[in-house]
């Protein structure tokens, strides 16, 4: 048996692990082959062209597509709750609602609440994608 926690966390993990390992690997992939024949021919080593050629240049293509699953993946934690096991906000929302006779109040300040945790996520995420692009320029 599985806590409905560690179940929420496997599956969302594994849901998203996909999504990222193949958003690295078109990043990765976008490098050109030249980039890394460059890094060769100034007798650079295999790690050492990972890291300060091909890196730098798949992380500007790659950080946006992952600040998007990371946005996702927060809302999509309230699917987490299907366990029965996960308190999270929405389950707390309709608990409350209930207990009160007020499930549209309670809810909607739960769709505030990630409405505001979108909001603040995607701000951060505009920043980091801002400072990526320095160089395009």
């Amino acid at each position: 048996m599985l806590p409905g926690l560690w179940a929420g966390v496997i599956a969302l993990g594994l849901n998203y692990g996909a999504y990222m390992s193949e958003i690295f690997r078109a990043g990765l992939s976008s490098v050109s082959k030249g980039q890394r024949e460059a890094a060769l021919a100034l007798g650079m080593t295999p790690s050492k062209t990972m890291r300060r050629i091909v890196l730098p240049q798949a992380l500007r293509f790659a950080v946006p597509p992952t600040g998007n699953e990371f946005i996702a993946m927060t809302k999509d934690s309230a699917l987490v709750s299907a366990t029965g096991f996960v308190h999270e906000l929405m389950w707390r929302a309709t608990e409350v609602g209930r207990a009160h006779f007020r499930n549209l109040e309670t809810l909607i300040i739960a769709a505030i609440f990630y409405w505001i945790l979108t909001l603040f996520l995607s701000y951060f995420q505009g920043l980091i994608e801002k400072r990526m692009s320095r160089g395009d320029r």
